[in-house]
């Protein structure tokens, strides 16, 4: 695995602390857990990131303000 430029690292750390930030998240899931972890095939990875390509817009499009 690729080391990250210190400023990288730190800027991504703190996106990840911040709850409302799902971007960092959803990026370690599929780099890391996906491909690296459970090592997974190149379809089933692609699967899930498709998915979350049509999930996300859904969400934010279909969910009112304030409500969980």
């Amino acid at each position: 695995m690729k080391r990250r430029p210190a400023s990288t690292a730190t800027s991504m750390e703190a996106a990840m602390r911040d709850p409302r930030t799902l971007g960092p998240w959803l990026r370690r899931f599929l780099a890391n857990y996906i491909v690296i972890e459970r090592q997974l095939a190149s379809n089933t990875q692609k699967s899930y990131r498709d998915s979350f390509k049509l999930l996300l817009p859904f969400i934010s499009t279909n969910t009112i303000p304030g409500k969980a």
